[in-house]
């Protein structure tokens, strides 16, 4: 027992938690992107018109999560650089 236990402490693998991984990079930067150029928009349109446009499911409340947390740290949006219309391509 202690041998399995010392083995998984100091492993050099790392264990990833379990449950869903949240939004993609890309979708977080689409989110994000389009909150900068409509600032009047809240989360439910945000979340209907990325339904509409790319057929991603995503729910108000992630949105506001997303928003919340990107726009405090804007500079996370420097290091994706992509293109706004080569999205989801």
């Amino acid at each position: 027992m202690s041998k399995q236990k010392y083995r998984m402490l100091f492993s050099s693998k790392r264990r990833r938690k379990p449950g869903p991984k949240g939004p993609s990079a890309k979708l977080v930067y689409a989110i994000v992107e389009m909150k900068q150029r409509n600032p009047n928009w809240g989360c439910p349109r945000i979340a209907r018109q990325i339904t509409l446009a790319f057929g991603v499911v995503i729910d108000k409340d992630a949105v506001r999560r997303i928003v919340a947390s990107e726009t405090t740290s804007a500079f996370k949006i420097n290091k994706i650089r992509l293109g706004f219309d080569t999205l989801f391509h």
